[in-house]
């Protein structure tokens, strides 16, 4: 008499817990996203920096000759200040001969002696130290501020 009005109740349950693949699916995502960033901030994954350079001397030569890099840059005057933008081009010119000077003088003083890459924690090797630098790909060096735009 009433069990047709009871098993119609409950098949139309929005609320049943029943484990669905959805449900099921989503469950492992979110354990296996808290699993990654609990994995993460635990320093397990960390290794060597691959731009870390072993020559503490060339690396603190690089890095005077990057200040005085900002530094040429930073008595640049600034695109606000110049009204005419044949002035602001002059600068650029002026701020990319600074920066090709750098580059070049980065590459003449690198370090030439072949060194086997570095290994970091777990083996894998990080490749050569200074071979980004050496080839001039890399300054090692941003200038601090923007020198000047259109």
């Amino acid at each position: 008499m009433g069990s047709d009005a009871d098993e119609h109740h409950a098949d139309e349950s929005p609320l049943s817990m029943t484990w669905s693949v959805g449900r099921i699916a989503a469950v492992v995502a979110m354990l296996a996203i808290i699993g990654f960033w609990a994995w993460v901030f635990s320093g397990a994954p960390a290794k060597a920096n691959p731009d870390y350079l072993d020559d503490r001397d060339y690396a603190a030569a690089l890095e005077a000759r990057c200040q005085e890099l900002r530094d040429d840059i930073a008595e640049l005057p600034s695109a606000t200040e110049l009204p005419d933008r044949t002035e602001r081009a002059a600068v650029l010119d002026q701020a990319n001969a600074l920066v090709a000077g750098f580059i070049d003088d980065v590459a003449a003083e690198a370090p030439t002696e072949a060194r086997p890459p570095r290994r970091s924690t777990d083996g894998s090797a990080t490749g050569g130290p200074t071979s980004a630098i050496a080839s001039g790909t890399s300054s090692g060096c941003a200038p601090t501020r923007a020198t000047g735009s259109t």
